[in-house]
């Protein structure tokens, strides 16, 4: 399988729930010229929303998210992009399974056979995540 695997800035932000959310960080982001390679929300906790995004461009979308009064956590998570292949997703969480590593969040998709995924686990698993992907 053909894919390549690399760290990458993930952001996240627990921020008050709200229609248009997402439209206001993308204009922010937008606007800021930030290239943004995934984002994924969810509601958490009532009211609240959770969103998480990874990008090279931290300091922009940390400058627009703070512009929307939100307070940004930065981590390091996993890209791993390539071809698609029928069962990939299984054979990276199952390296990640045998290596003993949790999953804190993830986003996987394919499209025209191209595969994205990024993989974000505790810090003190990042070294032993990566290796296994590889």
């Amino acid at each position: 399988m053909a894919y390549t695997v690399r760290r990458i800035p993930e952001l996240s932000a627990e921020v008050q729930d709200r229609p248009g959310l997402v439209a206001d960080l993308t204009a922010g982001s937008s606007q800021a010229g930030v290239v943004l390679q995934g984002l994924i929300g969810y509601t958490a906790h009532g009211d609240r929303a959770v969103l998480a995004g990874v990008t090279e461009d931290v300091d922009k979308v940390s400058a627009a998210a703070r512009g929307l009064g939100w307070q940004v956590r930065r981590s390091e998570a996993l890209l791993v992009e390539g071809d698609y292949e029928l069962g990939l997703l299984h054979d990276l969480t199952q390296a990640l399974k045998d290596a003993g590593v949790s999953l804190l969040r993830m986003s996987a998709h394919a499209a025209g056979g191209r595969f994205h995924a990024w993989f974000a686990v505790a810090p003190q698993d990042l070294d032993k995540a990566e290796a296994a992907l590889k």
